[in-house]
């Protein structure tokens, strides 16, 4: 037995495509997005973080990033 696994996203017109197609942002935004999830209890460093990302998913990570701040366990830099 063979288990595959595969990501995808929808473009505007809902289309869907292989995630390794994706815009750099969207690989930036799971990437940073799983970290964040993953690291509780943690400093997590990031340098120049959300580069790639669209504007709003700049604002998005950012309330969570300070969401996630309000836990003293919880250090970002």
């Amino acid at each position: 037995h063979k288990l595959e696994l595969g990501l995808y996203f929808k473009d505007d017109n809902n289309l869907e495509y292989p995630f390794e197609f994706s815009p750099a942002g969207y690989y930036e935004m799971l990437v940073l997005s799983a970290v964040i999830a993953g690291n509780q209890n943690n400093v997590i460093i990031l340098d120049e973080p959300a580069q790639n990302l669209h504007p709003t998913f700049q604002h998005k990570l950012l309330h969570k990033i300070k969401d996630m701040q309000k836990n003293p366990r919880n250090s970002f830099l």
